[in-house]
């Protein structure tokens, strides 16, 4: 049961009710009556509630709240839809006239120029008569053979010789010369062995003994010649490729005298070297005279002494140089 005053739910045989203490007992026979919600949304009634089934029920909205709700729509327009049927054929026929028509007489007009351009090769096939090629008759038996001249061997070239060295012959005392102080030697010497150099000496020189102050292995010996000097004699692999003449000087200066003779001889040194206390100690001539090698005039002190030394290395030598002695 519920309060007819405020609509509390009470209690069954309730006097009083808790909420607002209204009596019940004269009000219990008459029918609760509950509050009617104004309807919210778009005129619909708001829902009764039901004390029998103590449900909520949603009432049906009046009919004129429908017929608001009801959309109306327009009805089509004939005549706009045949406007507008016209003017798409009308878009459709520009359309053929304005670009697929000139498209078509485009493509006829090369089918006809191929056509006169198929036709003049045809005509000027038919006209120009192709000219024919006469076949040369072939000679009858009767015919004069045609004379081979007879093949002749081609001559094979001779080989020329082997050219052998220059055959050493025996000194005739000229081997070393001295010329105003410059030592000049016989050439031919350059390249030759021991043996062929002992030979032309007529066997006169000392045997080889090894030189330690070279960068490859060389073999040396001292030559007394006729002159009353004494030359130095190198050989690299048995043959020789530097022959050496020292004199004692005083000071450690090479000679004006001996340079300058040197010059009028070979001409103008190529390279010039000095010692540690900027003293010119070696002038060098590239090719002198006809030894195809090097000639050169070096400062070599030694043994407390100073020596000037001139020297020929041959083109076979295959080291630095010819170290000077310490």
């Amino acid at each position: 049961m519920f309060c007819s005053k405020c609509g509390a739910k009470l209690k069954d045989n309730s006097a009083f009710c808790h909420v607002c203490g209204a009596r019940i007992e004269e009000e219990s026979a008459a029918p609760v009556s509950q509050p009617v919600y104004e309807p919210v949304n778009q005129g619909y009634p708001a829902p009764a509630y039901d004390s029998m089934s103590r449900n909520y029920q949603t009432p049906v909205p009046p009919s004129s709240s429908a017929d608001e709700m009801t959309v109306n729509r327009k009805k089509p327009n004939l005549l706009v839809l045949l406007i507008e049927a016209v003017l798409a054929i009308g878009i459709l026929i520009a359309a053929y006239f304005w670009i697929m028509k000139p498209a078509e007489e485009y493509k006829e007009s090369r089918k006809d120029i191929y056509k006169k351009s198929d036709d003049y090769v045809k005509n000027t096939a038919t006209d120009t008569p192709t000219p024919t090629r006469k076949a040369t008759p072939k000679p009858t038996a009767t015919q004069a053979p045609t004379h081979t001249p007879a093949a002749t061997a081609t001559p094979r070239p001779t080989p020329s010789p082997t050219p052998t060295p220059i055959p050493l012959s025996t000194d005739t005392g000229d081997a070393f010369v001295m010329k105003d102080g410059i030592m000049h030697v016989d050439s031919t010497l350059f390249g030759r062995t021991y043996e062929e150099c002992n030979e032309y000496f007529y066997g006169a020189i000392p045997p080889l003994m090894d030189w330690e102050w070279s960068s490859v292995p060389l073999t040396y010996n001292g030559v007394e010649y006729t002159n009353g000097l004494s030359y130095s004699l190198f050989f690299e692999n048995n043959r020789l490729v530097g022959i050496r003449y020292e004199v004692e000087i005083l000071d450690y200066q090479i000679p004006e005298d001996l340079l300058t003779h040197a010059i009028q001889d070979f001409g103008k040194y190529d390279d010039i070297y000095y010692s540690d206390s900027y003293v010119p100690m070696e002038y060098t001539w590239d090719n002198a005279g006809d030894v195809r090698g090097e000639y050169a005039i070096f400062l070599n002190p030694y043994g407390g002494k100073n020596y000037v030394c001139q020297q020929y290395t041959y083109r076979t030598f295959t080291g630095g140089s010819i170290e000077y002695r310490p």
